[in-house]
Order: structure tokens, then C-alpha cells, then sequence
């Protein structure tokens, strides 16, 4: 299994769209969308 890492950026002091970008990402860890995602569209090798 490869571990990859991705990144989102944001604008230095713009912390209402990194807490939204936060929450919804911490949204989609709990309910396993990110998990169906990977599984979907990056096959393990």
C-alpha cells in the first residue's frame, strides 16, 4: 500500500475558509466519503 499526501492552500489570514475547508474535511473522515473516494478512484498498487 503507497501513502500519498495532498495539500490544500489557502490565503496566509484567511482563517473563515481554512476552519470551513477544516470542518468539512473532518465531515467527510467520519462518515467514510473519503474513504469510498480513495477506494474508488486511487487503486491500491
Amino acid at each position: 500500500m503507497s501513502q500519498e499526501e495532498y495539500a490544500i492552500a489557502v490565503k496566509k489570514g484567511n482563517t473563515e475558509l481554512l476552519e470551513k475547508i477544516n470542518t468539512a474535511l473532518n465531515e467527510l473522515k467520519e462518515d467514510g466519503t473519503i474513504d469510498e473516494i480513495v477506494n474508488k478512484y486511487i487503486p491500491a498498487e
